[in-house]
């Protein structure tokens, strides 16, 4: 894990506040693990960061944010991202959570590399959540606040397959297809598998390049959003 700190002192930045930054201090760290579940590699990478903004005045106050991002690969096929951003504003006296859900899926592993279709038929698939809130009063001292939806949520799904025009051509009698199924039906390439031809390949290409896509998208705002929002530090 590596890990950085840095410190500034500005002589004076005018804030929106009529107050003053004294200090800004900085902590930036991350790091990349490796281990062996089941057989496959599970591969996280984290990033996390804090920016204090200290203003002076009467009553000295701070302001605090915070970004964190991990990515999860629990296979070569399925991906997971979550990033969770955060503000606490003891000007305002408002503390705001925003977090961003990932989630990624595609058959990259068909048996037969080359085919593209049947139980080798090319998918992907992308879910992404992300919710916005604030936190309670009674509870923005808290270090590490949960994910809140008390503000807005959003979803969407994308799913990518093969379009009818992919299929079309796939069955046509042009090159690259006509000649990787000759290849196929070939003794040069015994075997039930696709042969790993220059054909085959441009082929298998064309038809993993998907080029249909349905995205369903989902959302829900709060009554309250419209008039807090403005007075939120999100």
């Amino acid at each position: 894990m590596n890990s950085s700190h840095f410190l500034f002192n500005p002589t004076i930045i005018k804030s929106a506040y009529f107050s003053t930054i004294r200090q800004i201090e900085g902590q930036v760290k991350g790091g990349v693990t490796f281990r062996d579940v089941n057989g496959q590699e599970n591969f996280t990478a984290f990033m996390a960061s804090k920016l204090d903004l200290k203003f002076g005045g009467l009553k000295p106050l701070l302001t605090r944010l915070k970004f964190n991002v991990e990515v999860r690969e629990r296979s070569i096929e399925t991906q997971t991202m979550n990033m969770k951003m955060e503000a606490n504003d003891e000007i305002s006296g408002e503390h705001g959570v925003i977090c961003i859900k990932m989630d990624t899926s595609a058959n990259r592993l068909p048996k037969d590399l080359l085919s593209y279709d049947g139980e080798n038929e090319p998918t992907a698939e992308q879910r992404i959540k992300v919710s916005m809130g604030r936190v309670p009063k009674e509870e923005s001292n808290k270090e590490d606040p949960p994910c809140l939806d008390n503000h807005a949520t959003f979803e969407l799904v994308s799913h990518a397959t093969r379009s009818a025009d992919q299929k079309t051509e796939a069955d046509s009698n042009v090159y690259p297809y006509n000649v990787c199924k000759a290849e196929k039906r070939s003794r040069d390439y015994p075997g039930t598998f696709v042969p790993p031809s220059a054909a085959c390949y441009s082929a298998a290409h064309e038809q993993t390049n998907l080029r249909s896509l349905n995205v369903t998208i989902k959302y829900k705002v709060r009554r309250h959003i419209k008039d807090s929002f403005g007075k939120s530090v999100l």
